[in-house]
């Protein structure tokens, strides 16, 4: 299955960077639980002046498979606020231009 992204120029899309997006699904880097990404907010929260970090944006593995873009705000709240798709083994094939730093263009599919 295919993973689905946020569509070129959205906020969601804006929150991450396409290749390590790549390089986690591929494996090469590990994606952290949600439970990891809370607590990594946390510390970034404790490490930065008041006002200076409005939300923090991770990819995660849920518990469930689902692979999410979710964002902490400063108290420990989080919102799911795009959801990839499902499972990490074999969805990674990456259109060309991708490698090259391209776009492959508005909401699109990384997979086949």
């Amino acid at each position: 299955m295919p993973y689905v992204m946020p569509p070129a120029g959205s906020i969601r899309r804006a929150a991450f960077d396409d290749a390590d997006f790549v390089t986690k699904m591929r494996g090469q880097r590990p994606l952290p639980t949600l439970r990891g990404a809370l607590s990594e907010a946390k510390r970034t929260f404790a490490g930065a002046s008041r006002g200076d970090v409005g939300r923090v944006w991770s990819i995660v593995l849920e518990a469930t498979d689902r692979v999410s873009l979710i964002s902490v705000g400063p108290r420990g709240g989080w919102r799911r606020e795009w959801t990839f798709g499902y499972g990490l083994a074999g969805n990674c094939t990456v259109p060309t231009d991708w490698e090259d730093g391209g776009d492959a263009g508005g909401a699109g599919c990384l997979g086949g």
